[in-house]
């Protein structure tokens, strides 16, 4: 008897689950960004709050999410608008949370 092989997977289902992991990260990453901005004093108009941690992680956030929307646009099948709802919610719920600083 022949054993089966499982088939390969395609490129684009690797991009989906990449896309996936990246956007979870970006999740962490912009709630770990909101944190350290608003314990260093949270200026929402840039220019009072002191250098610290939330620098790096503004920049890592923002690559994650620029990967993920290259994933998602490279992916394949319904999972990617799970990964766009991800994308705009967390985008959506960041500029929310900077907004609410300014009262």
């Amino acid at each position: 008897m022949k054993a089966k092989q499982a088939a390969p997977r395609d490129w684009r289902m690797n991009c989906l689950i990449a896309a996936l992991v990246t956007g979870s990260w970006m999740i962490v990453a912009a709630l770990a960004f909101l944190f350290a901005w608003l314990h260093a004093g949270g200026d929402p108009h840039g220019m009072g709050t002191p250098p610290g941690l939330w620098q790096v992680l503004r920049w890592v956030f923002w690559s994650a999410l620029l990967g993920t929307i290259v994933l998602t646009i490279l992916a394949k099948g319904r999972g990617r608008l799970l990964i766009l709802a991800v994308i705009v919610s967390t985008v959506l719920a960041d500029f929310i949370v900077i907004r609410l600083d300014f009262d």
